[in-house]
């Protein structure tokens, strides 16, 4: 894989977008110490490209998934969100995954994924429409993601 160095003066974070062909995305991994440190990556629809946000300038280089080194917390970007919202998630073996959105009273708003899906680094992409097709108001949103019986929530911020 290509090994893009960033390191030349700059401090701060590092924005990465990568274009890829065919059905998975690239990882985006940095340099750290003796290895490599796979970054949290998103994509967005209408498009074969992956985006990842380093903290810090470095070396990194696209290579093969390593789903041991991803975290199992969902990642959820960008939050605040106007268009639409990526929440990523990881399914460690293949079994039934639901991912809902709620609103502030409890009440599904939408139902992203209901299916088995095989493991893997999967990311269900929220519109900021109901179940009908209609605009969601502004406010507080919360996403529910549910692999092998194991459940993480959190907060969405949909912004009009």
């Amino acid at each position: 894989a290509q090994c893009l160095d960033f390191d030349a003066g700059r401090t701060g974070p590092v924005e990465l977008v990568a274009a890829y062909r065919g059905e998975w995305p690239p990882a985006i991994l940095r340099a750290q110490g003796e290895g490599w440190e796979e970054l949290p990556t998103y994509s967005l629809a209408g498009g074969p490209r992956v985006f990842a946000r380093s903290e810090r300038a470095g070396a990194f280089k696209l290579g093969g998934r390593a789903a041991q080194v991803l975290p199992l917390q969902p990642l959820v970007y960008p939050n605040p969100f106007n268009a639409q919202a990526a929440i990523r998630y990881q399914v460690a073996g293949r079994g039934a995954v639901r991912v809902r959105v709620r609103d502030g009273q409890g009440r599904i708003v939408r139902q992203l994924v209901d299916q088995v899906q095989e493991p893997g680094v999967w990311t269900a992409i929220w519109d900021g429409r109901d179940g009908a097709g209609q605009g969601a108001a502004s406010g507080v949103y919360f996403y529910a993601v549910e692999v092998a019986g194991k459940r993480w929530t959190g907060k969405l911020l949909l912004l009009r």
